[in-house]
């Protein structure tokens, strides 16, 4: 009988060779995912990535994590994004709070120091003040403010898109100021103080000496100033009544009225005191003297800022205010005249 004897062959030996290789694979996948990983999630991948998705949000939640090389490199990105916000606002795409909220938002947690986009904020402001101006400005206008409304059209930025109708407006406020000019302003000057002084007596409040000052302004840009004297007869019996009432006070009999002086002068020379003295001064004081003269002159404007030209040499500065003509910036010669009137600066003319 045969024996049959199954001998079984020994299970070969596992290679280390392909363990080794597999374990090397693993870990270079594992490596390269994790090197990937890594990649993606460095800050400047994120800023880079989120630029290209004009998601500044993420930029400003990143920015402070990157490094001063990589802020050098990322900012001009961020820049032109800026612009681009600005350029929107210009163009109406977007208003105001709209864009201040990113822009805000980019000054807090990036480019807060950054001068090229202070410049850019301080645009976008200018703008919205500028626009706010025009706005402004047309209402002015509408209402007949003329004045008002050539200021804040003079506020219109040159770079607003609203800046040529801005001008054309503005020049037309100032025809209607210079028509508005045209005519005949008064100033009443009180000398009372510079009356009494020159003729010897003490200062006194209570009386009035008034002048009238008067300039006429031309539409072809002539005009004269000149004295008024149409209250002349007036300022006469005004200084006679004031000269008798303080000689009867500090007379030996203070207690006579004016009357009574009258009569008694009346029966000495047949004529009251108050008429003598009115004749002597008619006859000491020729009008012609005090108002006959005039300066001529030639006015010029700037905006509401009226340039006078004398004739004869010297020149003066008027501005409107409220209505009114302002002599705020005078000659050395017109000085010196009104500060012998004791008249002080500035000085109101009305339109008569």
């Amino acid at each position: 009988m045969e024996n049959n004897t199954y001998v079984v062959p020994p299970k070969p030996k596992k290679s280390k060779t392909g363990l080794i290789i597999g374990i090397v694979a693993a870990v270079i996948v594992l490596a390269g995912v994790g090197g990937f990983l890594y990649y993606i999630n460095r800050p400047i991948y994120k800023v880079e990535k989120a630029l290209e998705n004009n998601d500044m949000e993420t930029v400003c939640e990143y920015y402070d994590r990157l490094t001063a090389v990589q802020k050098d490199e990322v900012d001009e990105s961020i820049l032109d994004y800026c612009e681009d916000l600005y350029d929107k606002y210009e163009d109406e795409e977007a208003d105001y709070d709209e864009i201040m909220e990113e822009l805000e938002m980019i000054e807090d947690d990036a480019l807060g120091n950054n001068q090229e986009f202070q410049a850019i904020l301080k645009k976008v402001d200018t703008l919205k003040g500028s626009r706010e101006a025009f706005a402004e400005a047309e209402k002015l206008f509408k209402n007949e403010d003329y004045k008002a409304a050539a200021e804040k059209y003079g506020e219109v930025a040159d770079f607003d898109k609203n800046y040529k109708k801005a001008n054309e407006k503005r020049e037309e406020c100032f025809e209607v100021i210079l028509k508005e000019l045209e005519g005949t302003w008064v100033f009443n000057a009180n000398v009372g103080e510079a009356i009494l002084r020159q003729a010897g007596y003490p200062s006194d409040d209570s009386f009035e000496f008034i002048m009238l000052f008067k300039m006429d302004f031309n539409a072809d840009g002539t005009g004269r100033l000149y004295l008024d004297g149409s209250n002349h007869e007036e300022n006469m019996e005004k200084i006679v009544d004031y000269v008798i009432d303080y000689e009867i006070k500090h007379s030996n009999d203070p207690s006579m009225t004016p009357e009574e002086l009258d009569k008694l002068f009346r029966s000495v020379y047949g004529t009251s005191f108050k008429e003598f003295m009115m004749d002597a001064l008619r006859d000491s004081i020729d009008p012609e003297e005090i108002y006959g003269e005039d300066a001529s002159f030639t006015y010029t404007n700037d905006f509401d800022t009226i340039h006078v030209e004398y004739d004869d040499g010297g020149s003066d500065e008027y501005t409107f205010e409220d209505g009114r003509l302002v002599m705020d910036n005078a000659s050395t010669e017109t000085t010196e005249i009104f500060r012998q009137m004791s008249i002080e600066f500035p000085i109101y003319f009305d339109k008569e």
